[in-house]
């Protein structure tokens, strides 16, 4: 069958998706968690803290420099008119 001179070709299976041996697909051992990286969790960073260590653990879980997140938090601070702050001290009072 010809579409505009083209020849008509199926779609080709996505790559990943095929069966292993034991009949389970790759991506669902990905998604139980058996292989490859483990989950990222967040932790307080109390090594790199000013307060509680909620910028560093959330700059090591963002991969971001801790001064970034600080300055963040700051400016969140004063702009919500103290609404960063208090989930700032809720994140401290809930981590770890």
């Amino acid at each position: 069958m010809r579409i505009d001179g083209n020849s008509y070709r199926p779609r080709q299976p996505q790559r990943g998706n095929e069966p292993d041996c034991d009949g389970s697909s790759g991506m669902s051992k990905l998604m139980k968690g058996s292989g490859g990286m483990p989950p990222k969790k967040f932790r307080l960073d109390k090594a790199d803290s000013k307060l509680a260590g909620v910028c560093g653990g959330l700059a090591n879980y963002s991969g971001l420099d801790p001064m970034i997140v600080r300055v963040g938090f700051v400016i969140g601070a004063l702009v919500s008119f103290g609404t960063a702050a208090l989930v700032y001290l809720i994140i401290a009072l809930i981590a770890d």
